[in-house]
């Protein structure tokens, strides 16, 4: 096929009419047709990187956005485990540990009601609108933890005030005791001069205490002032007991020595006489026989014996 195609034009005069058509060639833009294929595919092509990487980028878009929202969960159940161990110590309160029952009764609708849901995951296997549903997910349940956590904070405070009101008031009440007992003990020992001295540091105290009632907010200085009122109290009871006790101690060894029969001694005689000492008596020798002749008479057989039948 030749460069040019041979056609006939119609386009002729009247004169022209018998003359045989002329052929005209044309000439085919391969080179345009050429270059427009190429420019399609290659706007295919783009158009092809352009979509995959857009898919790409939402992908990777969508596993950030799914992390952050779990990093966000971690975080916030990590507080709220942290505040749930703050607020255990009142849970064990009692209602006569606070002065507002109902504050406990709030924290404790705050914790049970809380329930701690299963926080979603993210993996790069999961398609793009996976990972959205989970960061959407996530998101939705870190809104409720943090409106929890807001409640529970909120409910712990009201808690601990009213924990530190009792504690406040019990403090106030110990004092207000001790002031009374200590008044009372210093009123009554006015006329005892024996215990004069712890007598007046308890005085003393006593002012220092009855300033502090008036004036103290702080729980320890409260109870520092009612501990300290009620030893100098103490003390100055355990100093009249002994002062009282001291002089029947001292009585009590001469009604023992009345009690008893004293013994009688024996004085020494004042004569200068001393009484003779007596000779021991000599013993005398037995009279010994004569050889001679006996010292006594025989009794003749005739005269009739004079010696028992029977010894």
């Amino acid at each position: 096929m030749s460069e040019a195609e041979e056609i006939f034009t119609g386009d002729s005069t009247a004169d022209e009419t018998e003359e045989p058509p002329i052929r005209v060639r044309r000439r085919v833009p391969w080179a345009r047709i050429l270059a427009l294929t190429a420019f399609t595919i290659l706007t295919g092509v783009l158009a092809s990187v352009t979509i995959i990487a857009g898919q790409r980028h939402a992908h990777a878009q969508a596993l950030a956005s799914c992390n952050q929202a779990i990093q966000q969960a971690n975080k916030l159940y990590d507080q709220w485990n942290a505040a749930l161990d703050d607020a255990k110590p009142l849970l064990a309160l009692g209602d006569t540990d606070v002065t507002d029952p109902e504050a406990l009764v709030s924290l404790r609708n705050v914790v049970e009601h809380h329930a701690t849901n299963e926080i979603p995951h993210c993996s790069t296997d999961l398609s793009t609108a996976h990972l959205e549903e989970n960061a959407h997910t996530a998101d939705e349940r870190n809104k409720q933890t943090k409106t929890a956590l807001d409640e529970l904070s909120k409910a712990t405070t009201a808690a601990e005030q009213s924990q530190q009101a009792r504690r406040l008031t019990d403090a106030k009440t110990k004092l207000f005791d001790a002031i009374a007992q200590a008044e009372d003990l210093y009123q009554r020992t006015e006329a005892n001069t024996n215990a004069s001295e712890t007598r007046v540091s308890l005085g003393a105290q006593l002012d220092t205490a009855r300033n502090t009632l008036h004036t103290a907010t702080d729980i320890n200085a409260l109870n520092k002032a009612a501990d300290d009122l009620n030893t100098l109290t103490q003390r100055l009871s355990d100093a009249i007991k002994q002062a009282e006790e001291a002089p029947a101690a001292s009585t009590e060894p001469s009604e023992t020595s009345e009690s008893q029969p004293t013994p009688i001694q024996q004085q020494p005689s004042t004569s200068t006489t001393h009484p003779t000492p007596v000779a021991p008596a000599t013993p005398r020798p037995a009279p010994q026989p004569s050889p001679s002749a006996p010292s006594w008479d025989v009794p003749s057989t005739d005269s009739p014996s004079t010696f028992p039948d029977s010894l």
